[in-house]
């Protein structure tokens, strides 16, 4: 197994200059982790430089590491701290941080106006790309879903802007090691365990694995769900009227009018005559725009008009009005699950005050419904275990078949994989002491510990 560690394009891992012995990656305290709740993967391993004949490694270069060729782990060096342990050795404990480092480089100062979130988010990838960082969209899903009429970002970091488009309905953001930006549901991609599936109680299955533990917690179940402190257009139509007096260019509604600029939705009207909608702006003059035109300022529930209607001229505006609304969400499956186990009713409330559900329709609030449910709807379960299988990352997925573990209550159960940590456990870069794993002899071995969970998320 050869690892490779690159700092900047160069190979530092075992390095000759003119003959010498250039610089040597001790791999003690060599780590990589990996966690999808807080997106974020890192790295540490030591570097040793005689003679000054490598470059000091620095904060801000590139940094990959290789395993057969294969990518463990790439990002940004930001902390190489330097000690000096013999003459003419300089030690380096190098720690690393993935792409969202550069991914950051760019803050986001930002108003969408009826922007879907995939829209946000390949705009905000756009934004840094302008430092030449090279980000790629290619796993950014289409959702479709417009969380409201105007979503501002005021001078906040590429990633905290995008992973809180994420949390409202249930995605995952993050960058993986080719730059590439996953804005995406649930992915199923298989894990290296052969036929994707562990079988702990056979043998054959048992050499993929080791340590095997499992984990049940019910203490933040909730099986049904209410969303309160949003607003949702609610019909039926409401239709105001004013009067023109020549000099007034705003009129207030009585409400919100739904965030929409479709005639079939809002309609303004002067002296029977409809007025072309368009979306104000709060930094709009006024009395600009144009004649036969009304401008519509959703936040301030108001519409404005270019110049003022005449004296006595009708004017009705007819809308639907955003109202607070409730919406409740359940499980009947999952109830039925604890009825089984409590002996009560088994049904768990929760209730989530959220004014950012409010939207043109209930598609926001539906999905982040079922996202607590899936989230939190049933008895969770976690694990662990250790492996020797290359190719272990988070958002993996694979099925587990068992008799014997938690009552035999898994047959074909998938789980999700929401943590890896990577270590070396064996070290032979000379090649003058390998050991033998499965059966195959290896220089250097490296140990993944799994953290796995029944849902996609880890609580």
């Amino acid at each position: 197994m050869a690892i490779q560690v690159l700092i900047g394009g160069v190979d530092y891992t075992c390095a000759e200059v003119g003959g010498q012995l250039a610089s040597v990656v001790d791999y003690d305290g060599f780590q990589i982790n990996e966690d999808i709740t807080t997106t974020n993967k890192n790295s540490t391993f030591n570097l040793y430089i005689y003679n000054n004949l490598m470059p000091p490694p620095m904060g801000g270069q590139e940094c990959v590491i290789l395993n057969n060729g294969v990518k463990e782990f790439a990002g940004i060096i930001i902390g190489p701290t330097e000690d000096n342990p013999s003459p003419g050795t300089m030690l380096y404990q190098v720690q690393c941080k993935d792409y969202e480092f550069w991914f950051d480089k760019r803050i986001v100062t930002q108003t969408y106006t009826g922007a879907t979130l995939e829209v946000m988010v390949n705009d905000i990838t756009s934004n840094t790309n302008l430092s030449g960082a090279g980000f790629t969209t290619n796993h950014v899903y289409p959702s479709g879903v417009i969380m409201s009429s105007t979503k501002k970002f005021d001078h906040k970091q590429s990633t905290e802007a995008c992973n809180e488009l994420a949390n409202y309905v249930g995605f995952f953001f993050y960058i993986d090691y080719d730059k590439d930006v996953h804005f995406e549901p649930v992915s199923n991609t298989p894990s290296p365990l052969p036929n994707n599936t562990l079988l702990p109680d056979t043998a054959a299955g048992s050499q993929y694995y080791n340590t095997l533990e499992f984990v049940e917690d019910v203490s933040q179940l909730r099986n049904q769900i209410y969303y309160i402190g949003h607003s949702l257009p609610q019909p039926p139509q409401l239709t105001q009227q004013f009067t023109g007096d020549g000099q007034t260019l705003s009129f207030d509604t009585l409400y919100q009018p739904k965030h929409s600029l479709k005639t079939t939705d809002l309609t303004v009207t002067v002296d029977g005559i409809t007025q072309t909608n368009a979306l104000d702006i709060s930094t709009a003059l006024p009395g600009t725009g144009n004649a036969g035109t009304v401008y519509i300022y959703y936040t301030n529930s108001s519409f404005r008009f270019s110049s003022p209607p005449t004296t006595g001229a009708l004017i009705t505006i007819t809308y639907f009005p955003m109202l607070p609304a409730v919406n409740m969400f359940n499980d009947p499956f999952a109830i039925s699950v604890m009825k089984k186990r409590d002996l009560l009713d088994g049904v768990y409330e929760y209730a989530i005050n959220d004014p950012k559900m409010s939207s043109t329709d209930a598609t926001l609030v539906t999905m982040a419904g079922m996202y607590q449910l899936q989230k939190y709807g049933y008895p969770h379960i976690t694990g662990t275990f250790n492996s020797f299988l290359q190719g272990w990352s988070i958002g993996q997925s694979f099925n587990l078949t068992s008799n014997l573990r938690m009552g035999g209550r898994f047959q074909n159960q998938l789980f999700y994989v929401v943590k890896v940590t990577k270590i070396l456990v064996h070290s032979d870069p000379t090649g003058d002491n390998p050991i033998v794993i499965n059966g195959i002899v290896v220089e250097n071995a490296m140990q993944y510990t799994i953290t796995f969970s029944d849902i996609p998320f880890y609580t």
